[in-house]
């Protein structure tokens, strides 16, 4: 028995200055918000499932950012200055339900990253200054890629939608990408 409590256990060997909170069933919260960081800190502990890091001045994302946290299911990444994110930053991580990049500064995304992230829902990334989609011919139609229920796409960019209807329904993704209420396709 015994319970309550503020609902976590803060945990040794979490990387300065952020604070790790052990949940249930394992899962373990990086609390890294607000921290002034410029880039990802290492140190993270591998079960890391939900990695905090809205609000800092993190300029780039690179391959190595997230390889000590291959458990993690939601990245909150808002609210940086992420102006560059290097190809297969996202790719390894198969666990990935939620990415949020909104409020930084891209023009561009590793949309290949996306390929095997099955578990995917939720890829924010409005009001940032994207000038490319994955437009059709990106992707081959014929690969296991899917994201079907694209939001935000309003008013779609060159009037293309076409892309989206060469990828088949597996599960609803959100996708917010451009700065307007999203719309089902």
């Amino acid at each position: 028995g015994g319970g309550g409590g503020g609902g976590g256990v803060a945990r040794a060997g979490c990387p300065e200055p952020c604070t790790c909170i052990e949940k249930k069933y394992g899962r373990q919260l990086a609390e890294c918000a607000y921290r002034d960081l410029q880039a990802v800190p290492a140190g993270l502990p591998a079960n890391v499932t939900t990695l905090t890091l809205s609000a800092n001045k993190i300029t780039s994302l690179q391959q190595s950012s997230f390889l000590e946290v291959t458990q993690v299911q939601s990245l909150w990444l808002a609210h940086n200055e992420i102006c560059t994110i290097e190809e297969g930053t996202f790719a390894r991580l198969l666990h990935l339900k939620n990415i949020d990049l909104s409020h930084n500064q891209l023009a561009d995304f590793p949309w290949g990253d996306l390929y095997n992230l099955s578990a995917l829902q939720l890829l924010k990334m409005n009001n940032n200054q994207l000038v490319k989609l994955p437009w059709e011919g990106t992707f081959d139609p014929k690969a296991s890629f899917h994201l079907p229920s694209l939001g935000e796409l309003s008013p779609p960019l060159n009037g293309n939608t076409r892309w989206l209807n060469s990828w088949h329904l597996h599960q609803p993704i959100r996708c917010f990408l451009s700065n307007y209420y999203p719309i089902s396709l």
